[in-house]
């Protein structure tokens, strides 16, 4: 696609030409070191020369085309992503091709206008979005109580199928850690689960979740999170109470409440750390719980920085914490400093304020060293945090980026694709180049 330049080729073979004249077999040493694509030839000893333009070459690459992993670090400062084709194209082109054939009806007084189906109108908010565990497909989940799953490669991004759930306002969505379900949860007392190899979708057992040991309705779904080995679905529900349920070989239609642990107050959100072991909760008073999973017990208890108006919690699989409030402040947390076990305010690594309103959304990448915060009351509100600088990486988004009101993100399992989804309906794609160049420098 992108051929090497007329500048250094012409300084190859001018290299090439000199090192044949010495040695007396000019037409054989061009032969050799120039390929018919203008690469080296990798068995010839590279000369000074040689070594000075490829020093150069590399050089430029590296200023060109922007910052590359080094040493398996991702250098701060600016980073390099280019927009590609969105994620879900095809289904905005069904949508205007639905659109298009209803009109033609119309004018022809097949139809009337009461019978505009809703798959002619625009495209439905962004729910949520994800991308599977170990395949380079995406599902979107949108307001209109449906799922899609398309197969991402940045260029055609085609639909692979669409699922209409009737019955469940599709709030939340997950893959399960293996990659053979989606959990689907909503503001009703149960959660559903699709399965991707029969195609079929699961429904909890009845009244598996409809009171919690109080005898309180636990209400709507929206806190629930898989632990690593996706064993235990944790799941939030009235008067912080967390439920345990044993997700087993059968998935959603045998799960079974296998215990529970509770806060003092409302929950805000959940996370696991330390691969399953511990599991973390957010409460509305800006305390985080850390619970012991095995043993059902508190092991610590500290407060937010800043303690006010925590609503979001995030947790990667390298120990940093991301707590987000609904003034829009993000504080990161370091897992080298210890955490208070008696309620006290715990200090962080960084609080990132470049967001004015409360934050919705919070995504580590897969090797944690870029966390993702937004918000969707404002238009264009998301940022990219580099860790573990926890510095907000300056040269994107820019004021004309397209983002509109951001209401999902989500990396790709190596971290090639940033998805960030829209209350538009649309799923813009990125590709982030230091991750999908193929190279460690």
């Amino acid at each position: 696609m992108h051929p090497p330049p007329t500048w250094a080729t012409d300084a190859r073979r001018k290299l090439a030409q000199k090192k044949a004249k010495n040695a007396g077999t000019a037409g054989r040493a061009i032969g050799a070191v120039i390929g018919s694509d203008g690469e080296s030839d990798a068995s010839d000893e590279p000369s000074g020369d040689e070594d000075e333009v490829d020093n150069l070459f590399r050089a430029t690459t590296s200023k060109s085309r922007g910052r590359r992993i080094r040493g398996g670090l991702l250098d701060k400062g600016e980073i390099d992503i280019d927009r590609v084709r969105d994620a879900n194209q095809e289904e905005s082109s069904s949508v205007r091709q639905n659109k298009i054939t209803w009109m033609a009806d119309l004018g022809r007084g097949g139809v009337g206008r009461a019978d505009w189906p809703v798959s002619c109108g625009k495209q439905s908010s962004i729910v949520e979005i994800g991308f599977h565990p170990r395949a380079q497909v995406l599902f979107s989940a949108t307001s209109d109580r449906r799922l899609r799953l398309f197969q991402i490669d940045g260029t055609t991004n085609s639909l692979l199928t669409t699922l209409h759930v009737p019955e469940l306002p599709i709030a939340a969505a997950s893959y399960h850690p293996s990659g053979s379900s989606i959990l689907l949860t909503g503001p009703r007392p149960f959660f559903m689960s699709y399965d991707l190899q029969s195609g079929s979708v699961l429904r909890s057992p009845r009244g598996l979740l409809t009171a919690d040991l109080s005898g309180t309705s636990t209400g709507g779904l929206n806190h629930a999170t898989f632990s690593p080995d996706g064993d235990t679905l944790a799941v939030g529900g009235r008067r912080g109470h967390v439920h345990l349920v044993d997700w087993g070989k059968g998935g959603a239609a045998t799960g079974q409440v296998v215990g529970e642990v509770k806060m003092n107050v409302a929950v805000k959100g959940v996370a696991w750390q330390k691969g399953g072991r511990e599991l973390l909760t957010l409460g509305e008073d800006a305390e985080v719980y850390c619970w012991d999973v095995g043993e059902r017990k508190c092991v610590s208890r500290w407060r937010d920085e800043g303690g006010f108006g925590a609503c979001q919690i995030a947790a990667s699989g390298s120990g940093f914490t991301a707590v987000g409030s609904t003034t829009g402040i993000v504080n990161i947390y370091d897992p080298a400093t210890p955490a208070p076990v008696n309620g006290e305010e715990r200090k962080a690594l960084k609080a990132v304020g470049n967001l004015t309103t409360a934050v919705s959304t919070m995504r580590f990448n897969h090797d944690a060293q870029l966390l993702a915060v937004a918000s969707k009351t404002n238009k264009d509100a998301l940022k990219l945090v580099h860790l573990p600088s926890a510095s907000v990486y300056a040269n994107w988004p820019t004021q004309q980026t397209p983002l509109h009101h951001v209401t999902a993100v989500d990396f790709s399992k190596r971290s090639e694709y940033l998805a960030v989804g829209n209350a538009r309906g649309k799923v813009l794609l990125y590709n982030l180049k230091a991750y999908s160049s193929g190279k460690r420098e």
